[in-house]
């Protein structure tokens, strides 16, 4: 069986991978002339050959926050004291040296607290780049570093931002990219549809005044040549 295009492939074949803004092209052709115009029609071609989004490449799917946009969003909602132990561990201050094979310290039987630990162990974590890091060994460590709560906290501000993120993606689902993609393919249409024909009234209107230009040079040739064989007579 041969190989569809990617213009007759089902929506779940679409490549909705996000683009870098510079990447992004332009949801209007209006004021584009006729080789802009053929530009920007065989950008459209390639994407739409090559299977990837038109609703991504123009911008109404929009790209997800980078990383520093993120850390940027949670730095907003921290304390004075967050910011400053967060912007000391980003500048290179180095976290305590642990022992973790003796670190530990029995959690208190309540689901707050148990919580409490398993928030603040994800970020702890984080900050060692160290994954069987235990609400037990995070309990005492706390204990042992009280003041770097702060930094802890700031931590799980960040991880609270890129959760938010990944739920506002989360939202976008099958039907809607369907439908972004719809509205792209269709705004697209209109748009290039729209230039073409105000750009072949103009060619038109181009092609008259040539015309006439033309009309009138000939009747003064003809004239000239009248005037003279007249005059040879």
């Amino acid at each position: 069986m041969p190989k569809r295009s990617a213009s007759e492939a089902g929506m779940d074949e679409i490549d909705y991978s996000f683009v870098a803004q510079d990447q992004i092209i332009p949801t209007s052709a209006d004021g584009m002339d006729l080789h802009q115009l053929g530009a920007y029609a065989e950008s459209v071609r390639e994407i739409l050959t090559n299977g990837r989004s038109l609703a991504v490449a123009t911008g109404r799917i929009a790209s997800p926050p980078s990383g520093a946009a993120i850390e940027a969003q949670a730095i907003e909602h921290m304390s004075t004291l967050e910011r400053m132990y967060w912007t000391g561990y980003q500048s290179g201050r180095q976290l305590p040296v642990v022992d973790w094979n003796t670190l530990h310290k029995d959690l208190l039987h309540t689901s707050a607290h148990i919580k409490k630990m398993g928030d603040r162990r994800a970020a702890l974590r984080i900050l060692y780049d160290k994954l069987d890091i235990t609400s037990e060994q995070t309990y005492a460590w706390l204990e042992e570093h009280q003041l770097l709560i702060h930094l802890v906290k700031a931590q799980m501000r960040v991880i609270g931002a890129s959760r938010d993120v990944a739920a506002k993606r989360d939202h976008s689902s099958p039907e809607r990219m369907a439908l972004a993609e719809l509205r792209a393919c269709e705004a697209y249409r209109n748009t290039v549809a729209k230039r073409f024909r105000e750009l072949n009234g103009e060619m038109k209107d181009q092609f008259e005044a040539v015309d006439a230009a033309v009309r009138v040079l000939n009747a003064r040739k003809d004239a000239l040549e009248r005037l003279g064989r007249s005059r040879a007579e």
